[in-house]
């Protein structure tokens, strides 16, 4: 381990069991940062550096407080080496777990506010949303805060209040409570908003809140290098919580991210009793016992008929009489492999009937490459306020999909049969207009055709529909005009024996794009934009439908 004389400025090296007394420092990388090799040769150039004066100040407040020694992770590790750069990361948890003091520089914080105000600046600095510095604010037991200035502004004990509201951690773990006391799922959540400069280091910043360690794959991807996290948890911890999030991105039983758990803080582990053989891996999947009970089938439902709820050993801190649950449905392609229904919330069990429940073995499918192999893609259609101005008035609509019913050969012709189910939507009326929420499932796994349809109608007989198609990986959209009495489904079926698709259909993958349509006996037409966007924190496909003339 390598420290800064706070004399000298000059780094040393310690083998560990003759480390010293230390301080350490947790802060913001900015632009001017100084390496291992600058503070070795520490010529003029790196000396005039912002990175130089925080190392300086630094060692100043820790040569005042009675330590020789400091550790900066901008100049204590040789980054040109990734054996040692890995050996660090996975050793840094315990580095500021067994410091005598963290000093943490908040360089976007001025010294003339107050912290413990409501929405002071100290709650909105940039350093409680980076990744690294979630293990910086839990693992010292004495840790004290820095405004830009160098000026303290408190410590963790007597800013808990703020520190608690902005982050989420839980008062005992903040002060010096085991961190194994939290369920994996709490531990995860006080991450799902935080961010990285390298995809990777979102997973690695989490090793030591779990007490994991794995090499470092610089360029594996950040959702790879994730699920590669979880499995070595799991090979550690029987907590099931883990498997307790909600995604629209259909990674498996394991999460692609740390945001999948952003509303997870209320899960808490069950018995966790030990079993060697309660979970493996395998090319086919991860292999799982859990109690299973069949999910009861609504009208116009769209789940599948083999979709199954899989009881979790975790409860909700609010209420220890009622297990989580998941949703599994099997999977098509693949004859007895399930996969993790998207956006499906977790599942309330009351625990007098999970422990009547069979126990059964499943065979959960698990993507390495949630991103490319399970796309799960957000739609919202959102009309103007131009059409209502104009008389059009949203009528109704939903996601339309087709259920292969049965194959039937004949001598001239396939002969197919299908049926119509509906549902995956919510619609709203918003004070700038009308907006239809869509989701496309896994089109991997479920039929590869669905249908968003938004209806817009002007008195009883002029209406245009703008419809969504869904196939493989492309989209399509159109603007279809019903016949008279025509409902959606009847044109959701017309569609689909191609009777009703026009020239006009554009496919359309995604980006920034304008179409126009001509409405039969109207001078105005139809102006549909497409662009990607962040809604309520979510990727999506934003459909914009405007009258013009």
């Amino acid at each position: 381990m390598r420290l800064i004389n706070t004399t000298t400025l000059q780094v040393e090296e310690f083998i560990d069991q003759y480390v010293p007394p230390y301080a350490i420092l947790s802060h913001m990388w900015g632009e001017e940062e100084v390496s291992f090799q600058e503070m070795q040769g520490c010529d003029e150039i790196s000396t005039r550096k912002a990175g130089y004066k925080k190392i300086k100040q630094c060692c100043e407040i820790a040569m005042s407080d009675g330590f020789k020694h400091v550790w900066v992770d901008t100049c204590c590790i040789d980054k040109t080496s990734s054996s040692e750069l890995s050996e660090a990361i996975n050793s840094m948890y315990r580095w500021y777990l067994i410091a005598d003091v963290c000093y943490v520089y908040l360089s976007d914080v001025q010294s003339t506010g107050d912290p413990k105000a409501s929405e002071s600046a100290f709650s909105r600095s940039r350093w409680f949303t980076r990744g690294w510095t979630l293990q910086e604010l839990i693992a010292p037991s004495n840790l004290l805060f820095f405004s830009s200035d160098w000026k303290e502004i408190g410590s963790k004990s007597s800013l808990r209040k703020s520190i608690i509201a902005t982050t989420g951690i839980h008062l005992r773990i903040l002060l010096g409570g085991s961190v194994d006391k939290a369920s994996v799922a709490q531990r995860m959540a006080w991450a799902a908003n935080r961010k990285t400069t390298r995809a990777e280091d979102l997973a690695y910043c989490l090793m030591g809140l779990f007490n994991v360690h794995m090499p470092m794959i610089y360029g594996e991807g950040g959702d790879h290098a994730f699920l590669r996290l979880q499995e070595e948890i799991l090979k550690l911890s029987d907590d099931q919580s883990i498997f307790a999030w909600t995604s629209s991105q259909c990674s498996g039983l394991l999460a692609s991210s740390p945001a999948a758990f952003s509303h997870s803080d209320h899960i808490v582990a069950g018995s966790q009793t030990r079993d060697s053989k309660s979970i493996t891996f395998s090319n086919k999947g991860i292999n799982i016992e859990l109690p299973t009970k069949k999910i009861a089938l609504r009208e116009k439902d769209v789940r599948s008929a083999d979709s199954l709820c899989a009881v979790l050993d975790c409860y909700t801190s609010e209420d220890r009489t009622t297990k989580v649950g998941i949703e599994l449905s099997l999977s098509s392609t693949v004859e007895g492999l399930f996969y993790r229904v998207p956006t499906t919330p977790l599942l309330p069990v009351r625990n007098s009937e999970a422990e009547e429940l069979r126990k059964t073995r499943v065979y959960v499918e698990q993507s390495r490459s949630t991103i490319k192999a399970h796309i799960c893609e957000q739609y919202l259609i959102r009309a103007t306020t131009s059409l209502r101005e104009n008389g059009f008035l949203f009528a109704g609509g939903g996601v339309y999909k087709w259920e292969e019913k049965a194959l039937k050969w004949d001598k001239n012709a396939v002969k197919w049969g299908f049926g119509l189910r509906s549902g995956f939507c919510y619609h709203s009326l918003l004070p700038e207009g009308d907006e239809l929420h869509l989701l496309s499932p896994n089109r991997t796994h479920l039929p590869s055709q669905i249908f968003g349809a938004a209806y817009f109608k002007y008195g009883q007989k002029d209406a245009f529909i703008v419809l969504l198609k869904t196939e493989e990986m492309s989209t399509s959209i159109d603007i279809l005009v019903p016949l008279e009495n025509e409902t959606v489904e009847d044109i959701m079926r017309s569609y689909n024996r191609l009777d009703r698709q026009k020239s006009t259909t554009r496919k359309w993958k995604g980006g920034s794009d304008q179409l126009l349509w001509s409405l039969p006996m109207r001078v105005e037409s139809i102006l549909v934009k497409t662009r990607k966007q962040m809604v309520s924190g979510k990727s999506t496909n934003v459909i914009t439908i405007d009258l013009v003339k």
